[in-house]
């Protein structure tokens, strides 16, 4: 009798979780996750893109996907970064959102334009020195790559 009654709670486990999977989860975008103020105009959308360096392979590509209102230095982003030929030969893809913000001076100049990106899931912020097409990436202490190496993104 008790293995019955086990059978029976057993299969109203599947029987539940098999009718949950059913479902459709919809993904949250982190554009939706964009505070708006009238005040400060219509939300812009700005497309950054292109191959930097790798350490140990021919380089990573980078998509990064800037959303903000036109009059506000703050906003929203999602970077996705192909490693080409990373694992056995093949390209792998991480993809990281949260907000960003700007700031003003890097370590060469003080009224430099910084977006700073902070990840929803890390403490490691990124800096790109702004040149209204190009990001060019930072390293943690603000400075300009001294590897001679193009480190670049430009707007799509």
């Amino acid at each position: 009798m008790k293995r019955v009654i086990f059978a029976c709670i057993i299969s109203l486990f599947f029987v539940a979780c098999g009718t949950r999977g059913d479902r459709q989860q919809e993904s949250v975008s982190i554009r939706d996750s964009l505070v708006i103020d009238k005040q400060l105009g219509p939300v812009v959308e700005r497309v950054y893109a292109g191959l930097l360096p790798a350490a140990d392979g021919p380089g990573i590509d980078y998509k990064l996907t800037l959303w903000n209102q036109k009059y506000s230095g703050t906003g929203v982003y999602e970077l996705s970064m192909t490693y080409l030929e990373a694992a056995n030969g093949k390209d792998t893809t991480f993809v990281t959102s949260g907000h960003w913000i700007t700031l003003r001076g890097d370590a060469e100049h003080n009224d430099a334009t910084v977006y700073q990106l902070s990840p929803r899931d890390s403490l490691n912020r990124m800096n790109f020195l702004y040149k209204g097409n190009t990001l060019t990436l930072l390293n943690r202490n603000m400075e300009h790559p001294v590897s001679g190496l193009n480190y670049t993104l430009k707007l799509k």
